[in-house]
């Protein structure tokens, strides 16, 4: 399977196991967070990155996302961990960001809850943090946790959390 192929299908799983909470509509989120936002929420955006359209373009359903992070903390401000690597090197590790930084390159945006309960939610976030630092994987291999491409670092965490599979991958085609 293409790493491309490996991002997306996580990428559908995260949604299919999810709840829509807010889509942003003329990206009126870019500065000031959507009301209700919480803990253990998960933000997906579309980026104008380089990798983008590659990412979006590999897709056979969701063609709206191409990157993701969890909401950390709400008040007073928002804070996103996610798993994101430099376009040009691929660079990159778990990090913490504030909300208009994660936005900054965003041209699309939904918000997914996760349809379980508020300690799920807020261990979700905790097993985020936890892996802050870890190495973006920049040869999405899905193998090894030892470094973390941005659908795979949410995998990790909601799975973690929720103690059991939720979210996994699937073998399409004879690719896994």
């Amino acid at each position: 399977m293409t790493s491309s192929h490996r991002f997306i299908l996580c990428l559908q799983l995260l949604l299919s196991s999810f709840a829509v909470a807010a889509e942003a509509v003329g990206l009126e989120w870019k500065r000031t967070p959507p009301p209700g936002l919480k803990v253990g929420d998960l933000v997906f955006r579309k980026g104008r990155g380089l990798w983008t359209k590659y990412f979006i373009g590999a897709s056979t359903r969701e063609k709206r996302f191409s990157h993701v992070g969890i909401v950390v903390r709400t008040n007073p401000s928002t804070f996103i961990v996610h798993s994101e690597g430099s376009d040009l090197t691929g660079i990159g590790n778990v990090r913490v960001e504030g909300w208009q930084g994660f936005m900054e390159i965003a041209s699309e945006c939904a918000v997914y809850r996760f349809a379980g309960s508020e300690e799920t939610s807020q261990a979700i976030a905790n097993c985020g943090l936890k892996r802050l630092g870890v190495r973006f994987d920049s040869a999405f291999d899905m193998s090894s946790t030892n470094e973390l491409y941005c659908t795979e670092f949410i995998r990790e965490a909601v799975n973690e959390a929720a103690g059991t599979n939720v979210v996994g991958f699937t073998i399409r085609k004879g690719r896994g």
